[in-house]
């Protein structure tokens, strides 16, 4: 029977480096596999870790996208959060009738520590749930995404949650430092 999974943790964590590592180990033993991400980054139609892996995906623009999945054995979505309920639940759909698995990597909340809409919804339905971990730099679990103003070290509460290509503005925190409003202070 097939799964869906939730692979969910902080910034800077290796999700996409352990999503490619699947991928890579998928087709290694035979297995078909094919890869997706939002549109929302339409920069370029490949999935790239920070450690220099990089595989060809196809962008979701709509559920449309989604009739592209026939033929294979696994399923990989980086930065599933994007997604809507509406697609979460097609994933769902598709992952029981097709008998494929289907692996949903992404961040669980924003800055502002709220739950991201697909996100929320794979929480609820996802077959199993699996948090990668990484530190806050003071040595504890991080468990927040923290955003911040780079001149200033000033941390921000507001503002659009969706911001594509400002990866450096974010620090993986502990929720203590989550609540400090300066990254300066942070140790």
């Amino acid at each position: 029977m097939a799964h869906l999974v939730y692979v969910s943790s902080v910034m800077n964590s290796g999700k996409t480096a352990r999503l490619l590592q699947m991928n890579f180990d998928y087709k290694r033993i035979g297995k078909k596999t094919l890869l997706f991400k939002p549109a929302l980054d339409t920069r370029e139609t490949k999935i790239k870790s920070r450690n220099g892996l990089e595989e060809d995906c196809i962008l979701i623009n709509s559920r449309k996208d989604f009739k592209k999945i026939k033929n294979v054995d696994v399923v990989f979505i980086d930065e599933a959060q994007f997604l809507s309920k509406k697609d979460i639940d097609k994933l769902r759909e598709i992952s029981l009738k097709k008998d494929i698995d289907i692996y949903c990597f992404g961040l669980k909340a924003d800055f502002k520590g709220k739950l991201f809409k697909g996100s929320k919804r794979l929480l609820e339905i996802a077959d199993y749930f699996d948090e990668l971990s990484t530190m806050c730099p003071c040595g504890k679990k991080a468990t927040q995404n923290l955003k911040y103003d780079k001149k200033t070290g000033n941390v921000i509460k507001e503002g659009n949650s969706v911001e594509c290509g400002y990866e450096d503005m974010y620090m993986s925190v502990c929720y203590k430092h989550f609540t400090f409003k300066n990254v300066k202070d942070i140790k």
